[in-house]
C-alpha cells in the first residue's frame, strides 16, 4: 500500500507527536538543571527552620511534582492535537470528529454507452448514482472524482471539500468511447490518498461502473486479470491504514450487440493498377441471435457491395470479403457497416473505417550485385522484370506506357557502391542481390530503414560474404536479419532436395499456392544454395528445399519486414526464374514487404492527429472536418525535425479531413473492439475476484445504508479541549498550593517563637 497509508503510529502527523513528547521534556531538563544549581551552606539558625518543616516536605514533594507533571502534559497534548491523534475504534467517542476522504471513480469509456434497456445508457445510470452518492456524504467529508476512460484521468486530485463543486463536475463529466484504465485509474486514487491529510483508515473508494466481463473475467486456468489486481492492492488492508472498496455495477442491456469488429485490406500494397481484396469481420458480441442484418461496404462514401449476413448466435463470426478498385493516386476510404432490423447496445460499433493512401506504384531498390552487358544477365534482371514489366518491353524497343500503367510497383537498379547515395526512406522496399559485403553504417541505415517500416529482401550468390552479413546483419541476434548464413561455402542441393516444398501454408506470401501443388513453383530445381540457420522465436521459413533446408525465410524487424531467399534471384543457381509462378512469388513477396502507409492513416479513438508539414504547406489554408461534418481548428508546430499540424484527441469514430490547400490527407478513427464487448460479469462473481462488498440495485431501490462508517476517530478536538482545560486549571491548582502552605505558617510559627524566646 502507500506509505502515508501503511503507517503505524496513531497520528496524522507522527514526527510532530514525537516533536511534542521531546518538548514535554523540557520543563523537567529545567526542574533538574536548577536542583543542581543549589549550594547547601551549613547555618545554626536553619536547623530550627528545617525541623519546622519536615512534617509538611512530602506533600510539598507531591505538590510540585503534579504540577510540573500537569504543565508537561499542557505541552505534550498541544503538540499532539497539532499533530491529530485518531483511535481505530469510533464508538468509544461517538462525538468526537470523524471525517473521511471519499473518492468516487467513475467508468466513462466506450462499454458505459450501451443501452440501459430503459431509454438511456449504462453512464447516465452511473452519473445518476454518484450523485445520489454524493448527497448521502457528511458535510465535513472531503471528495476526490477520478474517471477510468484511457488514459484515467483526476478530475478532481485533491480534498475538495466544496460538495457542490463536485456535483459540478460529476455532471460534466462525458462518456467516451475509450478503452477502460482500471490499473492507471488506481495508481491515480492511490496518489491521491498518499496526499491525503486525512487519518489512515479514513479512506472509503467508490468504483462506478459497468465491470465488463471482458475486463474483469478471464478464462479458466488464466492470470488474474489487471483490473482485478489493481483493485486488490487498492483495497488490501496494510497495519493500521485500510481502504474501504465498495463496488457499483450499471445495470445490464436487455439487447444484443453486433459490431464490426474489423476492415483491413489484404495486402499493404493499395494501387491504382490492380483490384483491392477487403475483409471484414462481423462479430455478435451480444447475447442473442441475429438475423436479418445486411453488410455494406462504402468506397468514398458510395456504396459498392450489399451482402445479407447469415443468423449469427451469440460469439459467432462472418467474414465477408469484396474486390474493389481506385481510380486514382491520393486519400481515399473504405467503410464498413451493418444495416440492423432492430437497435442494439451500441450503434457506434456498427462501423468500422479505413482510410488509405493509394498510389500509382510503390517503389522498390534494387541492388545489383554483379551487372551483366543487359538487365537480364544482371542479378537483378529477372526480379526487375517481374516487379516492373515496363522494362522489358521498353528495352525490346516497345511503347511501355500501357505496360507502365498496370505495374504495381515502380523499380530503379543501382550499384552496391551508389547505396551510400540514396535516400532510403523514398522507397517502400529495398532488394539486396547477391551483394558481397557492406559496411557496418550502411548494415545500420538498412537497420534503420526496416525499423521504420521498410522491406529487406536478400537474395544469395557466390559473392555474398557470410561473415560480413552474420557480423553486421544478424549481429548475435539485434540485427535486422532474422538469422545468420552457416557457413561461405555453397552447398550443393541432392536430389531429394533439390525441389521446393511449402512448408507453412497459412503465410500470406505462399498461401495462393497451398492448393496447386501442381504449380511450376514446386517443380522447380535449385541446384545450389548457401546455408541458413534461422533464429528461433524470431523467423519463419516459408519454402524449403525437400523438407527441411530454409528456402525463403520470413521475420518483422521493428515496424518492418524481412525475407531472405537462400538461392539466387536469377538463373545462375536455379531455373526458379524461368518458372510463370517466379511472378506470382515475388508480387506476393515484395506486397508483404512494402512499407505499410496506412498504419499511420488508422487509428483508435483517443489519438492525437499529426501530420507532418513540407515549409511551403504550411503556410498554406489548414481546415480539418470532422466525421460531424464541422470544421476545427489546427494549429502548426515545431516536431523537432519538421512542421506538422496537430488536433486531439480525435474522439468520434469516422474520418477525419485534413486539406491543406488542394490536398486531402483522410485519417481513419475506429472504436476498440474490446469495448464493444458489453457482457457484464456477474456480481457474484465480481465479489468472490476482487473480495469487495458490489452492490448492483436498481437506482430505485437505492440503499444509503451502503454507506461506509469511519472506522477511525480524530481527537484533535478533544485534545485541544483538554489543553484549555488544564490552562485554567494549572494556575488555580498553583494558587491553591500555595494558600494552602501560607495559612499553615501562623501554626507553625508559635512553638518556634516559644523556643525562640526560652533560647533567649
Amino acid at each position: 500500500m502507500v506509505g502515508a497509508l501503511s503507517q503505524s503510529y496513531p497520528f496524522v502527523h507522527p514526527a510532530i507527536a514525537a516533536g511534542a513528547l521531546a518538548c514535554g521534556l523540557i520543563p523537567v531538563v529545567i526542574h533538574l538543571i536548577n536542583r543542581r544549581r543549589d549550594r547547601r551552606v551549613p547555618w545554626a539558625a536553619m536547623a530550627f527552620l528545617l525541623a519546622a518543616s519536615r512534617r509538611s516536605a512530602k506533600r510539598m514533594w507531591i505538590e510540585q511534582w503534579l504540577l510540573l507533571a500537569l504543565r508537561v502534559l499542557l505541552i505534550v497534548l498541544l503538540g499532539w492535537a497539532i499533530a491529530r491523534p485518531y483511535l481505530p475504534l469510533s464508538a468509544f467517542l461517538p462525538n468526537a470528529s470523524s471525517r473521511i476522504h471519499r473518492v468516487i471513480v467513475l467508468d466513462n469509456s466506450g462499454s458505459m454507452n450501451a443501452d440501459d434497456g430503459e431509454g438511456g445508457t449504462r453512464f447516465d445510470r452511473a452519473k445518476v448514482f454518484a450523485k445520489r452518492l454524493l448527497a448521502t456524504f457528511d458535510a465535513q467529508d472531503a471528495i476526490s472524482l477520478v474517471t477510468l476512460a484511457e488514459p484515467a484521468e483526476a478530475v478532481i486530485d485533491h480534498a475538495a471539500y466544496d460538495h457542490r463543486f463536485a456535483r459540478e463536475q460529476i455532471a460534466a463529466t462525458q462518456s467516451t468511447h475509450r478503452t477502460t484504465d482500471v490499473a492507471g485509474g488506481v495508481a491515480i486514487v492511490e496518489s491521491i490518498l498518499r496526499e491525503s491529510r486525512m487519518p489512515p483508515g479514513a479512506y472509503a473508494v467508490y468504483v462506478v461502473s459497468d465491470f465488463a466481463r471482458n475486463d474483469w473475467q478471464g478464462g479458466a486456468g488464466e492470470p488474474v486479470m489487471p483490473a482485478v489486481a489493481a483493485i486488490k492492492r487498492l483495497s488490501r488492508t496494510d497495519g493500521d491504514a485500510p481502504v474501504e472498496v465498495r463496488l457499483w455495477q450499471a445495470m445490464p442491456s436487455a439487447t444484443g450487440n453486433i459490431v464490426v469488429s474489423r476492415l483491413a485490406t489484404e495486402s499493404a500494397l493499395v494501387g491504382t493498377t490492380m483490384p483491392v481484396r477487403v475483409t471484414a469481420d462481423v462479430s455478435n458480441f451480444g447475447e442473442t441471435t441475429l438475423r436479418g442484418a445486411t453488410l455494406q461496404l462504402r468506397r468514398d462514401a458510395e456504396i459498392v457491395r450489399r451482402e445479407p449476413l447469415p443468423a449469427l448466435s451469440p460469439g459467432q463470426r462472418f467474414t465477408a470479403i469484396a474486390t474493389t478498385m481506385f481510380s486514382g493516386p491520393g486519400s481515399h476510404t473504405l467503410e464498413a457497416r451493418v444495416i440492423l432490423p432492430d437497435t442494439d447496445a451500441l450503434a457506434a460499433d456498427n462501423a468500422r473505417y479505413l482510410a488509405l493512401d493509394v498510389r500509382d506504384a510503390a517503389s522498390v531498390l534494387l541492388v545489383d550485385g554483379r551487372s551483366g552487358s543487359s538487365l537480364i544477365a544482371g542479378q537483378v534482371g529477372y526480379l526487375a522484370t517481374a516487379l516492373s514489366p515496363a522494362r522489358v518491353v521498353r528495352g525490346m524497343g516497345m511503347d511501355d506506357s500501357a505496360v507502365a500503367s498496370r505495374a504495381p510497383f515502380s523499380t530503379r537498379v543501382i550499384s552496391p557502391g551508389a547505396l551510400a547515395n540514396e535516400d532510403l526512406s523514398s522507397y517502400d522496399a529495398i532488394a539486396l542481390c547477391n551483394i558481397g559485403r557492406l559496411s557496418e553504417e550502411r548494415w545500420g541505415e538498412l537497420q534503420a530503414f526496416v525499423s521504420g517500416g521498410g522491406g529487406l529482401f536478400v537474395s544469395s550468390g557466390d559473392l555474398l560474404d557470410a561473415d560480413n552479413y552474420n557480423r553486421y546483419g544478424f549481429a548475435d541476434g539485434t540485427g535486422v536479419l532474422p538469422g545468420k548464413f552457416d557457413r561461405a561455402a555453397v552447398a550443393n542441393a541432392t536430389d531429394d532436395a533439390s525441389f521446393v516444398s511449402l512448408t507453412e501454408p497459412s503465410q500470406k506470401i505462399v498461401a495462393e499456392f497451398s492448393d496447386h501443388g501442381g504449380s511450376g513453383l514446386f517443380l522447380c530445381r535449385v541446384d545450389r544454395y548457401l546455408p541458413f540457420v534461422p533464429s528461433n522465436g524470431k523467423a519463419a521459413v516459408a519454402l524449403t528445399l525437400g523438407s527441411d533446408v530454409p528456402l525463403l525465410v520470413t521475420s518483422s524487424f521493428g515496424a518492418g519486414r524481412v525475407v531472405v531467399l537462400t538461392t539466387t534471384a536469377n538463373m545462375a543457381w536455379t531455373n526458379l526464374p524461368a518458372k510463370g509462378d517466379f511472378v506470382s512469388l515475388m508480387f506476393g513477396v515484395f506486397s508483404h514487404l512494402v512499407r505499410d502507409r496506412q498504419q499511420g492513416r488508422n487509428v483508435l479513438v483517443g489519438a492525437d492527429l499529426e501530420e507532418p508539414l513540407s515549409a511551403v504547406q504550411s503556410s498554406m489554408t489548414l481546415r480539418l472536418t470532422m466525421p460531424t461534418g464541422e470544421t476545427a481548428p489546427v494549429g502548426v508546430r515545431s516536431n523537432g525535425s519538421g512542421l506538422s499540424t496537430t488536433f486531439g484527441p480525435m474522439d468520434e469514430p469516422g474520418f477525419y479531413t485534413l486539406s491543406v490547400g488542394r490536398d486531402r490527407m483522410v485519417t481513419g478513427v475506429n472504436l476498440p473492439a474490446s469495448e464493444s464487448r458489453t457482457a457484464m460479469i456477474a456480481p457474484e462473481d465480481l465479489a468472490r475476484l476482487t473480495g469487495c462488498a458490489v452492490h448492483s440495485q436498481s437506482l430505485a431501490a437505492f440503499d444509503a445504508g451502503m454507506m461506509s462508517t469511519a472506522r477511525v476517530t480524530e481527537l484533535s478536538t478533544l485534545a485541544l479541549y483538554v489543553v484549555l482545560a488544564l490552562l485554567m486549571i494549572e494556575p488555580w491548582i498553583a494558587m491553591w498550593f500555595a494558600g494552602v502552605r501560607d495559612a499553615g505558617v501562623p501554626r507553625q510559627a508559635k512553638p518556634e517563637s516559644r523556643h525562640a524566646a526560652r533560647v533567649r
